[in-house]
């Protein structure tokens, strides 16, 4: 093989490797939280969402999922609905719950959200979580379960 053909399969073969690790997915994995992040444009909570340490837990459907601290330190799950494309950028719809340190460490957060005939759900789970989940509660992650 010459040189030129075997370089430009080995560019090829380096570009493959670098795309495949742009692939996103809208289910939640298992490594796929995200700290630092932050919430879309579009939700417009004017900080009524706590979001100190705010990190996005993962997406299922239109569902996204995200764990935080309150100003009390408390432990918050958030689950935001998307906008549906039918609504041009409104009908989102979020809700939180926040939990004591103690409370959060036998049971986690769980949180329910709905608007638009859409809902979901997402329970931040505290390490170790063992207990079963309820009917309807699937684990995707080992810090998250979703309603489905």
């Amino acid at each position: 093989m010459s040189k030129p053909i075997a370089a430009i399969l080995a560019i090829g073969a380096a570009l493959t490797i670098v795309l495949a690790g742009c692939v996103t997915s809208t289910e939640l994995q298992s490594d796929g939280s995200v700290e630092d992040a932050e919430f879309p444009e579009w939700l417009d909570d004017d900080g009524m969402l706590p979001s100190i340490d705010l990190t996005l837990l993962g997406e299922e459907g239109e569902m996204t999922a995200y764990s935080s601290r309150d100003d009390e330190d408390n432990w918050c799950v958030i689950a935001v609905l998307s906008p549906s494309p039918e609504e041009h950028g409104y009908g989102w719809s979020a809700s939180h719950v926040c939990v004591p340190p103690e409370a959060f460490a036998t049971e986690g957060a769980a949180v329910s959200v709905g608007g638009g005939g859409r809902s979901g759900g997402a329970h931040l789970l505290p390490p170790g979580y063992s207990e079963p989940l309820e009917a309807g509660w699937v684990q995707v992650s080992p810090r998250l379960a979703v309603k489905r």
